[in-house]
């Protein structure tokens, strides 16, 4: 039933719930409180020569990211491991290979207390020529130069996007069409304790397709074209370590994924439309993927759209699919994450 398996490849490609990526939301519809530490994030890119560190920022929402300067790339920064400080208490400092990341005390206008790694006191001239006195927990006190990272202009959309995201479920659909005949496999909203839901949605969206496209095949193995289905989605599974949990933007134009499973991406957002709601994303600093004509999996774009206190973020697309055994497939397919503000 080589058909069948090549319909499981395609179907897996767009089931696989990667990048940031349902509904609509009425962005008259929301209610933002101003973010706890609006007035103090900033992002400060260090200038010292052979310092470890390349750049402190301060969220708004009272996290902090610190990157060492240990890698040639921050590609290099995507699904890597990282673990829990050697005191291992989850409520402080969380490390993961260049990346340091946790919450901040504001102690003053220009001092702060970040857990989990140290002091920090930010002096001299707010845009350029700043000095940051470091103290490290269990250290010696150091200073570097760095200078503040210009921001993405302060708008309304922007002001509602760059705060911390908790993530409580997504949204999916994905149709096929071919010779004119639509099938829909999947068109739901799932919270993340609803994989089996998911998977009967599927399945039952997989049996349709085999019945609409191969009725004479299906006919005459329907057992194994059904066991087909069933094995398309044993292996999804959206508890485990590349769940997603929370996602954080800044206006300095960080984008960062905590995942559940001990993993953390940092990847750089820009406005494409704002009027739209649309952003661009890239995993490479340095190529915000507007080079026409090429296609890589490093950036892509985003539909945001906001309500009280939620935020959805939509990544859609059409494709074909040539098969020699399936001829020509069209494939539309929808996620959206669906989050709440951290408050």
């Amino acid at each position: 039933m080589n058909y069948l398996h090549t319909i499981f490849g395609i179907l897996l490609l767009a089931v696989a719930m990667t990048g940031i990526t349902a509904c609509s939301s009425d962005d008259d519809d929301t209610n933002f409180s101003t973010p706890q530490y609006e007035s103090v994030s900033a992002y400060y890119e260090v200038t010292s020569h052979n310092s470890d560190i390349k750049s402190v920022e301060l969220t708004s929402s009272g996290n902090y990211i610190v990157i060492r300067d240990n890698a040639s790339s921050r590609q290099a920064y995507f699904f890597s491991r990282f673990v829990i400080a050697p005191d291992e208490d989850e409520t402080r400092a969380t490390t993961y290979q260049n990346i340091i990341k946790g919450r901040f005390t504001k102690i003053s206008d220009t001092e702060f207390e970040l857990e989990g790694f140290g002091r920090i006191v930010i002096t001299g001239n707010a845009d350029n020529a700043l000095s940051l006195e470091i103290t490290p927990e269990n250290g010696q006190t150091y200073t570097l130069t760095a200078a503040k990272k210009t921001q993405n202009p302060d708008s309304q959309k922007t002001s509602w996007l760059c705060r911390t995201w908790n993530i409580s479920g997504f949204a999916m659909k994905i149709e096929m069409t071919k010779g004119g005949n639509t099938v829909t496999v999947i068109d739901g909203k799932y919270s993340m304790d609803d994989e089996q839901r998911l998977k009967q949605d599927i399945v039952a969206g997989l049996k349709t397709l085999f019945q609409t496209f191969f009725p004479e095949e299906y006919e005459r193995d329907r057992e194994g074209a059904d066991a087909t289905a069933e094995n398309a989605v044993k292996d999804i599974n959206i508890t485990g370590e590349n769940s997603p949990l929370q996602i954080i933007f800044t206006k300095a134009g960080t984008y960062m994924v905590l995942y559940k499973g001990e993993k953390l991406a940092v990847a750089t957002w820009a406005w494409d439309d704002e009027e739209k709601g649309i952003l661009r994303y890239s995993w490479d600093y340095s190529n915000m993927g507007k080079d026409k004509g090429s296609w890589s999996t490093k950036y892509g774009t985003a539909e945001v759209s906001f309500s009280s206190h939620q935020l959805v973020l939509k990544e859609e697309g059409n494709s074909d699919v040539l098969s020699e055994y399936v001829g020509d497939f069209s494939v539309y397919k929808s996620i959206s994450w669906l989050l709440e503000e951290e408050q």
